[in-house]
């Protein structure tokens, strides 16, 4: 034990760098500083001391490495790199350079210039990033702002910038290309992957919106509200309460729409649905296409179905508000 105050290394060979009411109680273990922080077996007791930012302002802030580092905030730390500050308290930064945290719990990990200001958000690397809003985030990239304020300015590196966010086997060649998750996907030049995806029964996506749920083996939702993709694999793209529930059907956006059968599509409107398959409804009101590789082309009310038979054709009512026919008339 090398400093600090009520702290008790009990392990064989174990050490407390400093700060207050730390413990190391298993062999080897060790606590660097800050305030009741325990290595090892036991029960962490956390004095008021800790948290009196009144009485103890600036203190129980650590720095583990780097240099030209400083941790200002009650309980904040700095753990290595160049130029950082940690003014928030319980602010962290995790390497990189000249980056700063002064956000309440506020987070930035690597990269360049990255400034970490509203309370609880984080920056996980990139350059000249600012989150300025509470939980905001940023996951890398240059001059980007999570947030109100004025987006930074700093000069981006002509190269690079790639990122990816989650997934396994994805690549992101090319400038300023990403990849937010899935398997064997490519951004950029090269040669696509082809690894062997250990999750086939899942890599699905939601990209946005609110109460979107999208649960079949690689379906997708991108935005909207209330919208529901569990074909394999199916897709949403937004609008309100839209299903898309088999496979390879797809739903571009509007209102209530469903695309049911194999392969179909509804592309907007309101209340149409595709049930067969390959079968599409382009738009329009109340609409129902359920004979296979039929489509309807908007309007209102229009119904095609199986009742007129395979093979058969089935008269179809049109108007365009001032006259009136059908289309595909039987013999």
């Amino acid at each position: 034990m090398t400093g600090g105050g009520h702290n008790i290394a009990l392990g064989t060979l174990a050490s407390i760098g400093g700060g207050f009411s730390n413990q190391a109680t298993t062999q080897f273990s060790a606590v660097s500083g800050g305030c009741a922080n325990l290595a090892g077996v036991g029960d962490v007791s956390l004095p008021l001391a800790c948290a009196d930012t009144s009485n103890y302002p600036y203190a129980f802030a650590s720095v583990s490495g780097g240099d030209g580092n400083q941790a200002l905030g009650n309980d904040s730390s700095v753990a290595g790199g160049r130029g950082n500050i940690a003014y928030g308290i319980e602010s962290a930064l995790s390497g990189g350079k000249a980056g700063s945290a002064s956000g309440i719990d506020a987070w930035a990990a690597g990269g360049y210039g990255n400034a970490a200001r509203g309370d609880y958000s984080s920056i996980n690397g990139g350059e000249y990033n600012l989150t300025t809003d509470i939980d905001a985030s940023i996951s890398g990239g240059c001059d980007n702002l999570a947030g109100g304020g004025t987006r930074p300015s700093g000069t981006c590196n002509n190269g690079g910038i790639e990122s990816i966010s989650g997934g396994e086997f994805n690549i992101a060649s090319d400038p300023l290309s990403s990849v937010t998750g899935g398997c064997d996907n490519l951004a950029g030049t090269g040669t696509r992957p082809s690894a062997t995806c250990h999750t086939p029964g899942g890599l699905q996506t939601v990209s946005g919106g609110v109460l979107n749920n999208a649960y079949g083996p690689f379906a997708s939702v991108s935005g909207g509200d209330s919208n529901q993709a569990y074909g394999n694999p199916a897709s949403v793209s937004g609008g309100y309460g839209n299903h898309a529930t088999a496979a390879e059907a797809s739903v571009t956006g509007g209102s209530a729409n469903y695309a049911s059968g194999l392969t179909s599509a509804v592309t907007g409107g309101h209340n149409n649905t595709a049930s067969g398959e390959s079968t599409s409804v382009m738009g329009g009101f109340n609409n129902f296409m359920a004979n296979r590789g039929g489509a309807i082309l908007g309007g209102d009310g229009n119904t095609v179905s199986n009742s007129a038979g395979a093979g058969e054709c089935e008269t179809v009512p049109w108007s365009d508000g001032e006259d009136f026919g059908t289309i595909n008339d039987c013999p």
